[in-house]
């Protein structure tokens, strides 16, 4: 179910990570046009990170939060300008992993 004051344009990326093995996103913001989008998760296992990271491309990256709890919280960032063209890339990396 999705909460009704997410950014819709973040949707598609938020239910593609969601389909991943192991990983539950927990926040995400489109950036609002000040800047690149980001989604907030956490991972069953450290190797749930892994199809993630290659499906990321040079456009995106993964890291982890600094206060970071237990378990720990990794964000996903995009870039400012073209994330919308870039998500829908990486959405599709990510059903192509999934296949």
């Amino acid at each position: 179910m999705i909460p009704s004051d997410m950014d819709p344009e973040i949707v598609p990326l938020v239910d593609a990570l969601n389909r991943l093995p192991g990983v539950c996103t927990v926040a995400s913001c489109s950036g609002h046009m000040r800047r690149g989008p980001w989604i907030t998760f956490q991972v069953e296992n450290q190797s749930d990170l892994v199809p993630l990271a290659y499906c990321c491309g040079h456009w995106w990256s993964v890291g982890l939060e600094p206060a970071s709890e237990d378990p720990p919280v990794f964000c996903l960032q995009g870039p400012y300008l073209c994330w919308i063209v870039t998500a829908r890339l990486l959405i599709e990396r990510i059903d192509e992993w999934l296949k």
